[in-house]
């Protein structure tokens, strides 16, 4: 493993370490641009490359791992030497651990800004929507670079600190769909496989063959890279290679490849932990009340099919905090189900102010009704087709 050191005078060079031998180290996550901005080992190696416009990421992470004492760092442009297959194997196959026993990693969003230029000078500005907009959510190796270390820390390219990776947690599950145990800390293997390949969709990699050899530590296998392999075929080889250390999981994951399996799998990402919560912890109506909302006659002309002009379409009940607005219209969900016809279909969304995201906002709405709602009525089902690759659901695509 080749690691990374920062001279006094902005120097870099590379010193090599077996595996017993490591020194802590910090590690850098990040997009690639140009391939001929990036810095590269023969760049360290023969002391040039301070032109390009990937060595101040390079040595953003320096001086951050400097700041924490750390006197190594890794960054993938420039310690691996590619040329060598042999080496380029090596790191291919111990990426996830490289970034695992990391003591930092250092997420730097070359596409976020923190602060905006005012008149007296640089104001904070909200970055959250540039946050999540990100081209770092779209690429095939930072799903691992987020997953396998204990301490992420997310910066602007201006130098900002956003937050770490538990600190994010909510809005990282909103971006991504991975459930917020997974990111931080609960073992991959809890997971199943094919909710961890659900996590990996809408996610590119540079070179075709990469989809498949950046989950090798997703799930904890090991494969040969064969260089110019087509994506199918090295997929296909690390299907074979989870199935070895898996054997009950190739039927599930023949399944996943079907069409009735994508549908499935497509349902159930748009679930959520949280989904039923406010309604669940809602009181139930006491004994005789509430009833008298059904002769009133707001509801009764709400409920008159044959009349759905004047905005009747909604009922609105408004009234004092702690009133009982939620207790009543548990109870009114509750009569809807009991007296649905079999062609009707009763979904519902209650929202909590004070929960997670989801359980406040549009996104997890729209999700909560669209799952019961092709729940109830499997015909249309054929609809999620066109969705089957998504993994971050969004109101637009709703």
């Amino acid at each position: 493993m080749y690691l990374l050191r920062l001279g006094t005078r902005g120097e870099l060079s590379l010193s090599k370490h077996e595996y017993d031998n490591v020194p802590p180290y910090a590690i850098l996550s990040h997009t690639w641009g140009a391939e001929d901005d990036e810095l590269t080992f023969d760049d360290i190696k023969g002391g040039s490359g301070k032109d390009k416009a990937g060595y101040q990421k390079v040595l953003f992470c320096g001086r951050r791992a400097q700041e924490e004492d750390l006197s190594s760092f890794w960054v993938d442009s420039c310690c691996i030497n590619r040329p060598n297959l042999t080496e380029l194997s090596e790191a291919i196959n111990s990426m996830f651990r490289w970034y695992s026993q990391a003591m930092k990693c250092y997420v730097y969003l070359s596409d976020v800004t923190a602060l905006k230029r005012g008149s007296t000078g640089d104001i904070a500005c909200n970055w959250k929507d540039a946050f999540r907009k990100s081209r770092w959510f779209t690429r095939g190796w930072t799903l691992q670079e987020l997953l396998a270390p204990q301490n992420v820390e997310f910066w602007s390219r201006d130098g900002q600190f956003l937050g770490t990776k538990q600190e994010l947690s909510k809005l990282l599950h909103e971006i991504t769909s991975i459930p917020e145990s997974a990111l931080c800390g609960a073992p991959l293997s809890t997971f199943s496989i094919n909710e961890r390949f659900r996590w990996t969709a809408g996610r590119n990699t540079t070179r075709r063959e990469d989809n498949a050899y950046c989950l090798l530590g997703i799930f904890g296998v090991f494969l040969p890279p064969i260089p110019g392999e087509e994506r199918e075929h090295a997929l296909g080889r690390l299907r074979d290679e989870i199935a070895k250390r898996n054997p009950s999981s190739m039927m599930v994951i023949k399944r996943e490849e079907t069409v009735p399996g994508r549908r499935e799998s497509s349902l159930e990402s748009l679930k959520f932990e949280q989904m039923d919560t406010r309604r669940i912890t809602v009181r139930d109506a006491m004994a005789k009340t509430c009833g008298w909302m059904l002769q009133h006659h707001a509801y009764v002309a709400w409920r008159r099919k044959d009349d759905y002009t004047g905005g009747r379409r909604i009922l609105w009940i408004a009234g004092k905090p702690g009133a009982g607005k939620s207790t009543l219209m548990k109870y009114l969900h509750q009569v809807a189900k009991d007296n649905k016809k079999d062609d009707e279909i009763i979904v519902s969304f209650f929202f909590n102010a004070r929960g997670d995201t989801l359980e406040k906002t549009t996104l997890g709405m729209y999700r909560a009704l669209l799952f019961q709602i092709l729940t109830e009525a499997p015909h249309l089902q054929p609809l999620l087709d066109q969705y089957s690759q998504c993994s971050g659901w969004t109101v637009e695509g709703l």
